[in-house]
């Protein structure tokens, strides 16, 4: 369940993988979290993408979807995002001590919907605040 959902901005420094990236945020007021040379690390609302490595050896299935990433939110670009806090989380909604949130595309589609699509990612329930 939502509580608050919050409109904000991200400048993506430079993807980890089709799920995680690292940026600058935007918190309006001139207050920003990370910055171009210590950029915070980001997770995507509601998906898993494949990791880049199994058992050691590069996995084509992640570089597809870092590729993919890539393509839909280049590095060096801005967003709008979307960033959720669930009810009874007074320092806001992170996994691992990170911002979860969802990027809105120049189209108005969001970014988690486009990977599914594209099938560079699954649903992450564990992961998603609208539940």
């Amino acid at each position: 369940m939502v509580d608050k959902v919050f409109s904000l901005y991200a400048a993506i420094v430079r993807w980890h993988d089709g799920d995680t990236f690292y940026g600058v945020i935007d918190q309006g007021w001139y207050s920003y979290m990370g910055t171009t040379w210590k950029p915070v690390s980001c997770r995507i609302l509601g998906i898993n993408t494949p990791e880049l490595r199994v058992n050691s050896k590069p996995n084509p299935a992640g570089l597809a979807a870092l590729d993919y990433a890539r393509i839909l939110a280049p590095e060096g670009s801005e967003f709008r995002c979307l960033s959720y806090k669930p009810p009874g989380l007074g320092a806001g909604f992170a996994i691992g001590a990170r911002p979860v949130l969802d990027l809105v595309l120049p189209d108005g589609s969001r970014f988690a919907e486009a990977m599914m699509a594209m099938g560079h990612a699954v649903p992450e329930p564990r992961r998603t605040a609208l539940a």
